[in-house]
């Protein structure tokens, strides 16, 4: 996969500021997808596989009142999408990918990336249960 036309890509999305509504990590970590608004008809989901490293760190020391992620509704969320950056890794093969989206930062370690569209559906997040 060539490094410039993923960034190219993901720029594409022109994401900058938008809401981020989920981060999932899957299969013991070989999976990891960000969930990213576009409009009120189409979102962005980025997914990256056969990762090798996934780091992360959140907001949970400094949160309001200690309240759990999975309590909150989409307006308590306040995860946005500012920086997204791709770059070959050292490890042959592989592509190193960092997420900035405060209250979370990421490091990502993989073999693939890809990005599609889907049509904008709050009700398949669990967020959009939590009145």
């Amino acid at each position: 996969m060539d490094i410039k036309d993923l960034q190219k890509k993901i720029d594409n999305m022109d994401y900058w500021d938008c809401k981020i509504l989920d981060f999932q990590i899957n299969f013991f970590g070989d999976e990891v997808r960000v969930v990213i608004e576009g409009d009120n008809k189409v979102d962005f989901i980025i997914n990256f596989a056969m990762c090798y490293k996934v780091d992360y760190e959140t907001d949970a020391r400094n949160r309001w009142k200690g309240m759990e992620v999975k309590s909150m509704n989409k307006l308590q969320l306040g995860y946005f999408a500012h920086d997204i950056s791709v770059c070959e890794s050292e490890i042959e093969g592989f592509i190193d990918v960092k997420l900035e989206m405060p209250m979370l930062y990421a490091k990502i370690v993989c073999k693939k990336v890809s990005i599609e569209q889907a049509v904008h559906n709050e009700n398949v997040y669990f967020w959009s249960r939590n009145v």
